[in-house]
């Protein structure tokens, strides 16, 4: 299914360095990559592809960013970096950095370039002594040559495994051998190929090639090609594979022959519409793709029961008042939304007598339904009408399904009446699943929520309000930056649970980051379970966990506070969870709890109050405590 081309000659040696003195210019010359720009693949010699330089392209070495080359120093396998400042031995040297010295980035959307690779698509790491310095891949890449009459109008490479093919990714080194593993920010399991527009002709055969994160695959990678007519051609490889560094993976040579169901290609409101038209008379099962950015009118109705799969390719709608579905039961994918959804009536969403729900992309997400590739932002506002309330940015109630590897910047504000609970998530607000575990991986959020009015309980999380499901599952690899802030209006009349990721949850979390700020302002005698990572949890494990955020308790009064830099209470789950073990989690933020009045405050580094059996194992304490 594969055929193993060659190694792209990975070593490179740095030569000629020279200091001009104390503050003056420096310079490296490198036989070889490493950068921020755009080095190419050079024709195949000897079964090898070599890199080569090319304009604009820089090197970081020691934290410090090199001059871009000029096209007169670009072009060849040689090329001579200079530094506004003077650098000191050993030098450290990165191609792709991407906010720090040890982070580089494999990019989510790359363009189409025959037999290519482009913009910085490939990066590189060197460490070492003046004259022994060697680069070394940090990614493999994907090929695919493809002849027909067609004309392709973009690409999807996916993972199958749900493994990171891009992103972000923290450069680590055992011996001297280098790789990337996956860091706690966004990295999805999905690159899209952007082609120049009217699309690429490949009646004369062209070849579209990915970089990718090298890695073991079990199911392996899905391509996705679509042509401009509305077919598409679904190829998969490299199942059970090992994809290494430095190596490039080809496709055989394959002419374009498209699947059975047709794609219907939307690029205006008026077919988007004919699109949830056919949806809604019966024909749940379609494949559609967005093939222009869209902006949408108050008389949306959202999707209903859609099983089909619905691809954005990069494309943005905007301008929704409602969700874009009601019940997803298919797959969504790399689709960006922009709305602003304001709920003030029961009417205006959907649920059963005991909890309604609300989201911005799907109201309920249900048997087969994901959401993987997607960016939310906008804001969204509901008020509660006497009864529990599920709230997400995504979607509001997650009783099975998927949500991977998705960027939110939506606000989410929610005014309850006292007429029940709510659940508020920056990705989901509720989970529950009697059958099967809801997955949430790889998901950003940096969206600000809320929380006013008055409520018979609070879970809210930067990623999930309550997770209430008895199955074996990991919330993992998801991040968030942005605020949840307890308002002083509001009026609480029972249980607070406020996490960085989730509130409150039965499963176990492992590889997520809190970066942001939650605040406490309002004056209660309610229990407030509260933690960087989690507010309240029933769980085995909490691992790999970062919190370098801000919790913040300020009010007049409060009742029993448990408050953790990682979790605040941590309680047994019956037969099911008697112990909890946190590993390799890491507290450098601050807590600051100001009550004038309280009952007993639980305020610790790690686990602010255990009654489940609790162990330690690699945790790290850096960070600030205070209560007054």
């Amino acid at each position: 299914m594969k055929k193993l081309l060659a190694v792209l000659s990975i070593f490179a040696l740095f030569s000629c360095a020279k200091e001009k003195g104390p503050g003056g210019d420096f310079s490296l010359s490198a036989l070889m990559p490493g950068a921020t720009s755009r080095t190419v693949l050079g024709a195949k010699s000897d079964g090898k592809y070599p890199v080569l330089w090319s304009s604009g392209d820089c090197i970081r070495v020691n934290g410090v960013d090199s001059k871009a080359l000029s096209a007169l120093s670009a072009g060849g396998s040689e090329a001579v970096f200079s530094f506004s400042e003077g650098l000191q031995a050993p030098y450290n040297a990165l191609y792709g950095a991407a906010g720090g010295d040890d982070i580089f980035e494999i990019p989510s959307v790359q363009e189409f370039s025959d037999g290519n690779i482009r913009k910085g698509c490939a990066p590189m790491y060197s460490t070492g002594s003046l004259t022994s310095l060697r680069m070394h891949h940090l990614s493999c890449i994907i090929s695919l040559p493809l002849s027909g009459s067609a004309t392709v109008t973009g690409l999807s490479l996916s993972s199958l495994d749900g493994l990171p093919l891009c992103g972000r990714f923290r450069m680590k080194k055992d011996g001297n051998v280098f790789s990337g593993e996956a860091d706690a920010v966004f990295s999805p399991a999905c690159i899209e190929m952007t082609v120049p527009d009217g699309g690429v002709d490949i009646s004369g055969g062209r070849t579209f090639c990915f970089a990718i994160r090298p890695q073991a695959l079990t199911k392996g990678l899905n391509i996705d090609v679509y042509c401009s007519d509305g077919r598409r051609m679904n190829l998969v490889a490299f199942a059970g594979e090992t994809l290494n560094e430095g190596l490039v993976y080809e496709f055989p040579r394959t002419s374009f022959t498209p699947s059975t169901e047709p794609v219907t290609l939307i690029s205006s409101y008026a077919s988007l519409k004919e699109f949830a038209a056919l949806v809604a008379s019966g024909e749940k099962y379609l494949h559609a793709r967005l093939a222009a950015d869209i902006e949408a009118a108050a008389d949306w109705v959202p999707l209903e029961g859609f099983t089909g799969d619905f691809d954005g390719g990069g494309y943005c709608i905007s301008g929704l008042k409602t969700a874009f579905a009601n019940e997803l039961r298919g797959c969504v994918r790399n689709l960006v939304l922009d709305s602003s959804i304001s709920i003030s009536s029961k009417d205006d969403i959907t649920g059963s007598e005991s909890v309604y729900w609300a989201g911005i992309l799907a109201n309920r997400i249900y048997t087969g339904g994901l959401v993987s590739g997607c960016k939310v932002r906008g804001s969204i506002s509901y008020s509660q009408w006497g009864t529990n309330l599920a709230v997400g940015a995504i979607a509001g109630y997650a009783p099975r399904g998927t949500l991977e590897n998705c960027e939110i910047s939506a606000s989410v504000h929610v005014t309850g009446n006292g007429g029940g609970a709510i659940y508020a998530g920056g990705v989901v607000g509720y989970i529950y699943s009697s059958a099967d575990p809801v997955n949430i991986r790889g998901c950003l959020c940096t969206g600000n929520m809320v929380l006013d009015g008055t409520f018979k309980s609070v879970s809210a999380g930067g990623i999930a309000g309550n997770v209430n499901s008895p199955h074996l599952a990991v919330i993992s690899r998801n991040s968030f930056s942005g605020t949840v802030t307890l308002a002083p209006t509001a009026v609480l009349k029972g249980d607070v649970n406020i996490g960085g990721i989730v509130g409150s949850s039965l499963y176990d979390i492992a590889d997520c980051t809190f970066d942001g700020e939650i605040s406490l302002l309002a004056a209660s005698t309610a229990a407030h379970n509260i933690g960087g990572i989690a507010g309240n949890v029933k769980v085995s494990s909490v691992s790999g966990c970062l919190n370098g955020g801000r919790i913040r308790g300020e009010s007049e009064s409060a009742g029993v506070v448990r408050c953790g830099g990682i979790a605040g209470y941590v309680q047994p789950d019956g037969a099911a969870v008697t112990a909890t073990d946190f590993s390799g989690c890491v507290f450098s933020g601050e807590i600051g709890l100001s009550f004038l009045s309280h009952s007993t405050v639980y305020a610790k580094a790690i686990a602010g109050l255990c009654t489940a059996e609790y162990s330690e194992t690699d945790c790290v304490d850096k960070g600030i405590i205070s209560v007054i």
